[in-house]
C-alpha cells in the first residue's frame, strides 16, 4: 500500500506514539519516508511497540531526530536511515533494550549537522555488532555516545562512527 502524507504547518511535531492503557503497544514502519521540519522526526513513549525505520530521511528537524524509549519485549530496527539537522540528538535509543527477548539494530545510517551527538545509547545491555557501519559530520560530537554495559565483544577502534563511553549530558 502507498500511502501520501502532507503536513503544511511549520509546527508540526512529527510521529509520536505513546501506549495508551488497556491498549497494545503501538508499532511504526516506515520505509522511504520523508519527514522534515518537526520538532522529533521520531518520538516513542515507554512501552513503546516494535519501530522499524528502513531507507528514510529525517530532516531540519527543530529538535531531535529520532528520539525512542524501548521496552522489554520490543523490536527496534533503524537501518540505513539519514538525519540531517537539529538542535539535539541525531537518533537518541533508552530503555530496556535487549532484555526479554528484545532486539535492537541500529546499522548504516547517517546522521549529519545534529547540536547534539550524533547517535545515544543507554542501555543496560549494549550488543556493538548491532551499531555497525554508521557514519556523521558536524555533530556535537560525531560519535556514538553511549551509557550501559556491553552485551557482546567490542574491538576498539571500531569502523563507523566513533565511541564515547559515558554520558556527556547531551539527552535531549
Amino acid at each position: 500500500m502507498i500511502c501520501y502524507v502532507f503536513y503544511t504547518s511549520v509546527d508540526w511535531p512529527g510521529i509520536s506514539t505513546y501506549q495508551m492503557s488497556g491498549n497494545p503497544a503501538p508499532t511504526i514502519n516506515l520505509d522511504h519516508a520523508n519527514v522534515s521540519y518537526d520538532n522529533n522526526a521520531i518520538t516513542t513513549g515507554a512501552a513503546a511497540g516494535n519501530l522499524t525505520l528502513t531507507n528514510d530521511q529525517f530532516r531540519r528537524n527543530a529538535g531531535s531526530g529520532i528520539v525512542v524509549a524501548v521496552d522489554q519485549g520490543s523490536t527496534l530496527d533503524i537501518e540505513n536511515d539519514t538525519v540531517d539537522g537539529g538542535k539535539w540528538v541525531g537518533m537518541q535509543v533508552g530503555g530496556a533494550m535487549a532484555q526479554g527477548g528484545t532486539t535492537t539494530t541500529i546499522k548504516n545510517n547517517s546522521v549529519s549537522n545534529m547540536a547534539g551527538p550524533a547517535i545515544l545509547l543507554d542501555s543496560p545491555d549494549i550488543v556493538p555488532s548491532d551499531l555497525s557501519g554508521n557514519s556523521g559530520t558536524n555533530d556535537s560530537p560525531t560519535a556514538i555516545e553511549v551509557d550501559g554495559t556491553l552485551a557482546g565483544n567490542l574491538t576498539l577502534p571500531a569502523a563507523g562512527l566513533p565511541w564515547v563511553v559515558g554520558d556527556l549530558g547531551n539527552s535531549a
